[in-house]
């Protein structure tokens, strides 16, 4: 074992598009993958990153967190739409090529707006925790809250029949709910 983490891919050229755009973020802002890789080892500690057990998923939780650095003050991460195109008003076709999104990404890092952010990832961590925390009372009371990246905003909404009260949208498929959860204890 090289105790190199991973996440495989094969086949899915949707799912290397999110994997390529998000990769050029995490280059402009690297405590977004640290984020990323301390929520997935959390989650993991807590059973609750194995989506074949109806748990969160690995993008789940790096959305989760893109929509908390969203929300620091000042915020660490634009709405994704900004950077990668607006896949509601337009769908796929709107979304803008790699090459696109990493001028974008670097021209967004270049702005400093974030450097006034000295916040360290366990105090990020810390405070993504705390953000759920502040949305679980309605989970209990069956009310489905989600979180969008796309725009950066708590959003309330339904999945018709399904019983989800955790929501995490899809940036690139706002009709997917990546989390499919009924409920988790954070």
């Amino acid at each position: 074992s090289t105790g190199v983490a991973i996440d495989l891919l094969a086949g899915n050229t949707d799912g290397f598009y999110k994997s390529a755009a998000l990769g050029h973020v995490v280059r402009c802002e690297p405590r977004f993958g640290q984020l990323v890789m301390l929520a997935k080892k959390w989650a993991k500690g807590r059973n609750i990153n194995d989506s074949s057990s109806g748990t969160l998923n690995s993008f789940s939780l790096t959305m989760l967190c893109a929509f908390h650095l969203q929300r620091v003050e000042p915020p660490l991460l634009p709405p994704l739409r900004d950077l990668v195109g607006d896949a509601v008003g337009g769908g796929k076709a709107a979304l803008l090529p790699l090459e696109e999104v990493e001028m974008r990404c670097r021209a967004w890092a270049a702005d400093g707006a974030r450097a006034q952010n000295p916040a360290g990832v366990g105090e990020l961590f810390a405070g993504l925790l705390h953000r759920l925390r502040a949305v679980a009372p309605f989970w209990k009371d069956g009310t489905c809250v989600c979180a969008d990246a796309s725009a950066g905003e708590w959003r309330f909404r339904s999945w018709g029949d399904k019983p989800y009260t955790m929501a995490v949208q899809d940036p690139w498929a706002r009709h997917e709910n990546l989390s499919r959860l009924s409920l988790i204890h954070i």
